[in-house]
């Protein structure tokens, strides 16, 4: 699997905030992370059952590794869509 950076949950505060450019270079390793995990993983790999690292923090379910791949590409989405929808009001000022 693939663990958290950090091992815990973000909490969300401005003390928090960092640059881009901090953040792009640990999200592409993040990612790429992912395409070699996907690269190899079989469908038993796929349904294995696992654990929340963060055990306080949520979800406070197990779910299959299909699951939490699907969640992780759909937030992707998101952010992509996110970002078109900012750059373009943006652009217009």
């Amino acid at each position: 699997g693939i663990a958290p950076a950090g091992g815990g949950s973000p909490k969300g505060s401005a003390e928090a905030a960092v640059e881009l450019d901090s953040v792009l270079p640990v999200r592409a390793e993040k990612f790429a992370n992912v395409g070699v995990y996907l690269s190899t993983a079989s469908d038993a790999d796929l349904q294995t059952v696992v654990s929340p690292p963060d055990a306080t923090g949520w979800p406070q379910t197990n779910y299959p590794v299909s699951y939490c791949l699907r969640v992780a590409l759909r937030e992707e989405w998101w952010h992509h869509q996110f970002a078109v929808r900012d750059l373009a009001v943006l652009e217009t000022r």
